[in-house]
């Protein structure tokens, strides 16, 4: 008997993770990718001699990446794995810093040195956080939520109560801590998957929590280096893989869809799996797109340094005054910062790969409204001037010499991003507001279909590597369902 064609429609993360999956399953699986090389947004920029990854730098939640990758038979142990410490450093605009460690006795002790008003409350975040984050993967995280009726059920209830789901994360954390720099500490974590602190639900909360419990860790190599690592074993286990193959059409025979067209080829198909930006799958589907509101954007500035920054750390955030009233403006008013939130990537102090000896490779993500705002990111003069802003509040960070160090520099806009295909301009999909999360975000199964289903970041359960690890395995599961569901009724009608 032929084995059940199943095919991709793009090859990041959540594709690339499906695929794998269903590859074990005994699917005969094909990936069909609109541009030269799979991973989406977990690639890397170089220019040959320094390299650093484009998108994603913060690796969370180790024990996601673990469960999926033994769903796909693959060993997470064969991946170099460094946990940070410290995990971060905040810098606040009126010279005041906060360091966050992995470590609850370390972390404890710098409470007690530092802010020891909230020493207790701190205490209480770790207990209350903890319990919380086990239910919430467990009710949220790791299963479908296709409708509010997924929610209405005694545990999730309790949880949503106990979350406060009405609050903006940094309010619900005033329960735990009064000072306004802890505030704005435990809550920029919304910022890895463009929320806002003052408008991302209180669920998100649970980030800066997953910090301390699970720590945060650097893939030697830089975070793409798992793009390289997941295509070998793709290659090795015979999924085909189309390169600058569009899909832009589907052919559908009653509620199932049948065949998939690209400008050149047509691919009959049983099952399809979508990995693209949400919003854009619906005219491929002829539907009707819903007013999805996308992420905030990102101008990235990649620089190629010849010399090192052994005094920082490897994540350093640099807040301006009035952090949350800026991010306030930016999420719901879509305006640009006059002194924008600052985060720093710095690599090169535990990995000697990206650079030649004595040099460094570093990452500058300024987070900014997307396309939604009227700013005008192919303005030569306006991108210039903006990028010498924050090069210039960099160096005055503590990044002495930044600027005639500098031996390579490319620049990411809302605008490219938008040219590449990211919704609207936004980095990270569609935004995490709380219309758009659980039971209201897009889910794996896509209506009316029996056999498409969506992953990646803009679907439940939402954006970050693992997290978008966990659409792949939610939707690999529901295809499975189907086909048993399927296989029992066609065994029922036999008898």
């Amino acid at each position: 008997m032929p084995k059940k064609q199943v095919y991709i429609v793009g090859g990041g993360i959540a594709g690339m993770m499906s695929a794998l999956i269903l590859e074990r399953h005994d699917y005969q699986v094909t990936i069909l990718e609109k541009s030269q090389q799979l991973g989406g947004r977990l690639a890397y920029r170089s220019n040959g001699k320094y390299k650093i990854d484009r998108g994603p730098t913060v690796m969370l939640l180790p024990h996601m990446h673990r469960e999926v990758f033994s769903l796909a038979q693959l060993d997470f142990d064969q991946l170099a794995i460094t946990r940070c410490d410290p995990a971060v450093t905040i810098d606040f605009a009126d010279g005041e810093k906060f360091i966050k460690y992995s470590d609850h006795e370390q972390q404890k002790t710098y409470f007690a040195q530092h802010y020891p008003e909230d020493f207790v409350g701190f205490e209480h975040y770790l207990t209350d956080m903890r319990q919380l984050y086990q239910q919430g993967e467990k009710l949220l995280l790791t299963k479908p939520l296709p409708t509010i009726a997924s929610i209405m059920n005694k545990p999730t209830l309790q949880l949503l109560k106990d979350m406060q789901l009405q609050q903006s994360t940094r309010h619900f954390l005033k329960n735990y801590f009064t000072n306004d720099y802890l505030l704005d500490a435990y809550s920029l974590q919304t910022l890895y998957i463009g929320g806002g602190p003052t408008v991302a639900p209180s669920l998100y909360a649970l980030i800066g929590f997953s910090e301390h419990e699970h720590g945060v860790w650097y893939l030697q190599g830089g975070y793409a280096g798992l793009v390289e690592y997941l295509t070998k074993k793709l290659e090795r286990r015979g999924v085909k893989i189309y390169y600058n193959q569009t899909v832009e059409s589907v052919e559908r025979r009653g509620k199932m869809i049948t065949k998939l067209h690209t400008a050149t080829e047509s691919f009959a198909c049983d099952h399809v799996i979508f990995n693209a930006e949400y919003p854009k799958i619906a005219p491929i589907l002829n539907q009707k797109n819903k007013g999805y509101t996308p992420s905030n954007g990102c101008v990235t500035i990649y620089l190629g340094l010849n010399r090192q920054y052994p005094q920082k750390a490897v994540h350093s955030f640099y807040l301006p005054k009035n952090f949350a009233i800026l991010f306030a403006k930016l999420f719901k008013k879509q305006q640009l910062p006059q002194t924008p939130a600052i985060y720093v990537f710095n690599p090169s102090v535990i990995d000697d790969t990206l650079a030649p000896s004595g040099h460094s490779s570093l990452y500058i993500l300024v987070p900014v409204p997307s396309q939604t705002a009227t700013i005008d990111w192919d303005d030569t003069q306006f991108k210039h001037d903006f990028v010498q802003q924050i090069l210039e509040q960099v160096e005055q960070a503590g990044f002495l010499g930044l600027q005639t160090a500098i031996e390579w520099q490319e620049v990411l806009t809302p605008a490219d991003c938008e040219r590449e295909g990211l919704y609207r301009g936004g980095s990270f999909g569609i935004a995490p507001n709380l219309w758009q999360s659980g039971p209201f975000r897009p889910q794996a199964a896509i209506q009316p279909f029996t056999n498409a289903y969506a992953v990646g970041a803009s679907t439940h359960p939402g954006g970050g590597i693992p997290v978008v690890m966990q659409s792949a395995k939610i939707a690999c599961e529901e295809l499975l369902k189907k086909d048993g569901e399927n296989a029992n009724k066609a065994s029922i009608s036999r008898m």
